[in-house]
């Protein structure tokens, strides 16, 4: 029932988030990795050394998870998304100047806490999105509508 130009307008738009998606997740994977090379040859460290980064991203994302259940609660999914995003690539940016172990796992830890935000928002919003055009006689939950 829309018009042909908003379904253009939508398919452009999917199209962008999608290429720029992959963009950012090079981005976001890649900085990291070879950080993990320049720094075990500034620094001098082992491989099981560079290894904690995974346990304090991983460690982050899960308090980062249970963090954004509770920001949810007092403000906008919108706001937590942008705020998180905004972070998070902050935080990769910040990969490449860190040359010591202690910097490099905090912004791990920061790295993981922003992404465990922004899996539980976007997935808060899917399910928003989908409650909206949820058919009338379907039961309808409480904890969507906020």
């Amino acid at each position: 029932s829309l018009p042909i130009f908003y379904l253009f307008i939508y398919l452009f738009i999917f199209i962008y988030l999608f290429i720029f998606w992959f963009y950012i997740q090079g981005l976001v994977v890649g900085v990291p990795s070879s950080t993990h090379l320049d720094l075990q040859q500034i620094a001098d460290l082992s491989i099981s050394e560079l290894s904690m980064f995974y346990p304090a991203s991983t460690i982050a994302a899960i308090v980062g998870c249970i963090l954004t259940g509770y920001l949810l609660e007092k403000i906008d999914c919108y706001m937590l998304l942008g705020v998180s995003g905004i972070l998070m690539g902050f935080c990769t940016g910040l990969y490449p100047f860190s040359r010591n172990l202690l910097s490099f796992l905090t912004i791990s830890a920061g790295w993981g806490l922003f992404c465990g935000m922004i899996d539980v928002s976007k997935y808060f919003h899917l399910l928003k999105c989908a409650h909206s055009h949820m058919h009338k006689s379907w039961p309808q939950t409480d904890w969507l509508t906020k």
